[in-house]
């Protein structure tokens, strides 16, 4: 009976936080224009197996969660298992 309260009140703080900001479309291509930049250098980072290349794109910030196969890593530990050729713990 909880788990229903608990669902119910995050669904009414879903809704009632709603905000009708919309992005336009220029923002929108910036946006997608920034990100493909990104994407791409990753990309092509595992394509030429070049890590270096692939990590440029990770920020090393306390807020940084990898997550992989149920198992999350914080920057230090992903970077160290990256490097290392182990599987991330």
């Amino acid at each position: 009976m909880k788990t229903g309260y608990f669902l119910l009140i995050l669904l009414i703080a879903n809704f009632s936080c709603e905000t009708n900001k919309t992005v336009s479309d220029a923002e929108k291509d910036k946006i997608k224009g920034e990100l493909k930049v990104v994407v791409d250098s990753i990309f092509k980072g595992f394509e030429e197996a070049n890590i270096d290349m692939v990590l440029e794109s990770w920020n090393d910030s306390p807020d940084f969660v990898f997550i992989l196969n149920g198992r999350t890593s914080s920057y230090e530990g992903c970077l160290s298992s990256a490097m290392s050729g182990t599987q991330v713990a």
